[in-house]
């Protein structure tokens, strides 16, 4: 307790005596570095006959640049990655379930995703 006294003037004089030329503003050049994240999409939608193709789409939130597709189980993405729809192929041997989820970016800032899982009884593609 006897040092607390000193411990503020300690505190007061640093305070008291600090270069206004060391306090620097905030680096421009990372507001290019900030940005704000779209809206989640919604949850994929998937298509499939089972036969021939599979599809999947989300319901656009607004204001996003683009959409990042993924999908799991041994398939891949045949086109329309970027897009809010895309077509999937499944590899050999046929997978039993695919996990497709996308989400929406603003350049560097991506949104929360969304996911859906197919239960697939189809045919392989390659």
């Amino acid at each position: 307790m006897k040092n607390f006294p000193l411990f503020l003037f300690l505190v007061f004089v640093s305070f008291a005596f600090t270069d206004e030329a060391t306090v620097k503003e905030a680096d421009p050049s990372l507001e290019s570095l900030r940005c704000t994240a779209p809206n989640r999409p919604s949850i994929p939608v998937i298509t499939t006959d089972n036969q021939n193709f599979i599809f999947a789409n989300a319901s656009s939130p607004g204001g996003a640049q683009g959409y990042q597709w993924t999908v799991s189980n041994n398939a891949f993405i045949i086109s329309g990655q970027g897009t809010t729809s895309i077509s999937i192929g499944p590899w050999c041997p046929t997978p039993s379930t695919i996990e497709v989820c996308v989400r929406a970016f603003n350049g560097n800032c991506f949104s929360f995703s969304s996911c859906q899982t197919l239960a697939y009884s189809g045919r392989c593609f390659f």
